[in-house]
């Protein structure tokens, strides 16, 4: 079982908002603590592989070049942000979901996270 810390820090509502928008630094990745971090990235890599429809489990190396990529390029989303932006990306918000050709590794990520930045720059310039 998840320390409750963690499961509060991946299903932290947003309120009815398209995008997260946290000011609170805390909750940033880079700013966790490393068992949290590494707590919460295990359940939603577990979740994103269900529901996404991966067969197998992800290789040991293929999660430490994604946590790698997620404290390099995105290190400033939350892990509710994280989850939220796969689960936009299954449920085609922006347009077919990516696709992984059952290969959950950092170029996968990347996309989805990409796509999930372009998707909230979008959801900003509306509101302004």
């Amino acid at each position: 079982m998840l320390p409750k810390t963690v499961l509060d820090l991946v299903n932290q509502p947003f309120g009815r908002n398209e995008i997260c928008e946290y000011r609170n630094p805390e909750i940033q990745l880079r700013n966790l603590e490393p068992d949290i971090r590494k707590a919460g990235l295990g359940f939603i890599f577990a979740r994103i592989a269900i529901l996404s429809g991966f067969k197998g489990e992800i290789p040991d190396i293929n999660k430490e070049d994604i946590t790698d990529l997620l404290l390099t390029r995105f290190q400033t989303i939350s892990l509710n942000e994280l989850n939220f932006a796969f689960k936009i990306d299954r449920h085609g918000y922006h347009g077919e979901p990516t696709q992984h050709y059952q290969l959950f590794n950092a170029e996968y990520v990347a996309k989805v996270l990409n796509k999930y930045l372009e998707y909230k720059d979008g959801v900003r310039q509306r509101r302004f």
